[in-house]
C-alpha cells in the first residue's frame, strides 16, 4: 500500500526561503514507523509549495491511503484540503491524527469525508496495525476489526463514533529515527524532542491531556539523532525541545555527550528558565548553544499557581540572568489574557520585563493570547476558570489572534493590553531561534 502523510499548510507564510523548519516530528517518525513496517510511504508538507491546493494534484494521485495531521488553527485548511482529495478520488479513505483530532475525533468525522479512523494520541503503535487491518483480505471494515485496534476512534455501522482504549504508553527509545530522509532539501532547521508528557497541569497546554507521564528519551537515542541530523547537508540548526530539563540530569550528560561525538551544529533549546544553573548555562554554552526559549507566561506568581503553573519569578529573574552571563540569547514567552488577569497583573508583568536583564535587541519577548486548545484545562473548564469565547473560527486560534476574554478583564481592557505589549515586544526583536 502506498501511504503519502499530509501536512497542511499555513496562511502566514508564503515566501519559499521562509520554508526553514521541518514538518511535525510525530510525521516524521510515523513515517519511519510505516516504512519499517514495509510501506512505501511519502511525506508531503504543503508549507513547501506556493500554490498548495494545485500541488495536490499531481503530489497525491499515487496514494491508496491519505494520513492527515493538523493542529487547532490548522483544522480548517485540512478539511479544504480533504475535500478536494475528496473530489479527485472519492474512493481515497483518510485517516488523521494529531492533538486537535485527538479530542475532538466527532468533529472530524463531521467534517472530513471518506475518514476512516481517527488516531488518537501517540500513533506510532496503533496506525500500522490500523494499515495492515485496512489491507488484509477482508479490507478491515468491520466493527470488530476496528475495535481491535487501542487508540482510535472509528464510526461503526450504526454511524455511533467509537473509541477504543488507549494504548499503552510508547517507549520512547525503541523508536526509530525520524524518516528525514524522505524530506527534500528545503530545510535547515531540525526539531528534535527528547521527552513527550509534562509534570505540570499548565491551564493553556495539552501536553499533559495528550501525552501523559513524563519519558525522556536517553542521552545515547538523542545523539544518534542529533549525528543523523548533522550528517544531512542543508540542516544548519537544531531545535531541542520540550523543557529539556525536566530530568535534572539530562542536560548536562547530554552536553557531554555532544562533546564527545563533536556536533558541530549551533543548536538552542526550550526548557525551564527558573530551573537553570550556571554551570548547566556555561556547559551549553560550551557546546554550541546559542540561546534558550522559555514559558514565563506572567510575572504575578498568585495568576501563574491559579492557571498550573508552578514557578516562582523570582527564580525565573535569576535564570535570566544566568542564561545572560553565559551569552546565551533568551526568547521569553508570556501569554495575556489568561483566567484571573486584571490591568495590575498586566502591568507586573510589564514591569518585570523593564527590570529584568532582557537586552533589547538581542533578546527576544513574544507575547501569545490565551487559547482554549482542545485538551487543555481552559477548553474543559471554561465556567471554573472563568472566561468568555470571543472568536470560534479555529483558523484564528493561531497565537496571533484575541479569541478568549477572561471575567476579570472586558474586551475593551484586553485589546488595549495587547497593543501594549506589543509595543513592548518590539523593543526585544534580536534573531529567533526557536
Amino acid at each position: 500500500m502506498n501511504i503519502t502523510l499530509l501536512n497542511p499548510h499555513t496562511t502566514r507564510i508564503h515566501a519559499k526561503e521562509n520554508f526553514l523548519r521541518e514538518p511535525p516530528s510525530g510525521l516524521l517518525l510515523l513515517a519511519a514507523v510505516l516504512e519499517n513496517a514495509g510501506y512505501v510511504t511519502r511525506i508531503i508538507d504543503l508549507e513547501t509549495f506556493s500554490d498548495a491546493k494545485n500541488a495536490l494534484q499531481t503530489e497525491v494521485e499515487t496514494a491508496e491511503l491519505l494520513g492527515l495531521t493538523c493542529l487547532t488553527p490548522t483544522f480548517p485548511l485540512a478539511i479544504d484540503l480533504s475535500n478536494i482529495l475528496h473530489q479527485q478520488n472519492p474512493n481515497l479513505p483518510f485517516i488523521i491524527g494529531g492533538p486537535h483530532a485527538s479530542f475532538l475525533p466527532e468533529e472530524c468525522f463531521q467534517k472530513i469525508p471518506n475518514l476512516i479512523a481517527v488516531v488518537l494520541g501517540e500513533g506510532e503503535s496503533q496506525v500500522p496495525n490500523l494499515v495492515e487491518m485496512l489491507t488484509s483480505s477482508e479490507r478491515g471494515r468491520k466493527d470488530s476489526a476496528f475495535h481491535d485496534i487501542p487508540g482510535i476512534a472509528y464510526k461503526n455501522a450504526q454511524g455511533v463514533i467509537i473509541r477504543t482504549p488507549p494504548p499503552a504508553r510508547v517507549d520512547v527509545n525503541i523508536l526509530p529515527l525520524p524518516a528525514r530522509h524522505l524530506l527534500t532539501s528545503d530545510y535547515n532547521i531540525a526539531s528534535v524532542i527528547v521527552n513527550r508528557g509534562c509534570p505540570n497541569q499548565c491551564s493553556f497546554c495539552t501536553r499533559q491531556a495528550l501525552f501523559g507521564t513524563v519519558r525522556v528519551r536517553s542521552v545515547e537515542n538523542v545523539l544518534e539523532e542529533l549525528l543523523q541530523v548533522q550528517a544531512l547537508p542543508n540542516y544548519e540548526y537544531v531545535n531541542l525541545y520540550d523543557n529539556v530539563n525536566v530530568d535534572p540530569r539530562f542536560l548536562p550528560d547530554l552536553c557531554n555527550g555532544m562533546q564527545k561525538i563533536k556536533f558541530r551544529l549551533p543548536w538552542g533549546a526550550e526548557l525551564r528558565i527558573d530551573r537553570l544553573t550556571p554551570s548547566i548555562a556555561q556547559q551549553m554554552k560550551g557546546t554550541n548553544c546559542v540561546g534558550i526559549a522559555s514559558g514565563i507566561e506572567t510575572a504575578n506568581d498568585a495568576l501563574l499557581r491559579a492557571n498550573g503553573k508552578i514557578q516562582r519569578i523570582s527564580e525565573v529573574k535569576r535564570g535570566i540572568q544566568v542564561a545572560i552571563d553565559a551569552d546565551l540569547t533568551v526568547q521569553a514567552y508570556f501569554v495575556l489574557g489568561l483566567p484571573g488577569e486584571t490591568q495590575q497583573t498586566f502591568e507586573e508583568t510589564l514591569a518585570f520585563i523593564e527590570s529584568s536583564p532582557l537586552r533589547p535587541g538581542r533578546d527576544i519577548v513574544n507575547f501569545f493570547p490565551a487559547t482554549p486548545y482542545p485538551g487543555s484545562r481552559l477548553w474543559t473548564q471554561e465556567k471554573e476558570l472563568g472566561w468568555t469565547l470571543l472568536d470560534g473560527n479555529y483558523a484564528n486560534w493561531d497565537c496571533h489572534h484575541i479569541v478568549i476574554c477572561p471575567s476579570t478583564l472586558t474586551t475593551v481592557e484586553l485589546t488595549k493590553m495587547t497593543a501594549d505589549a506589543e509595543r513592548v515586544a518590539r523593543k526585544y526583536q534580536g534573531q529567533e531561534f526557536s
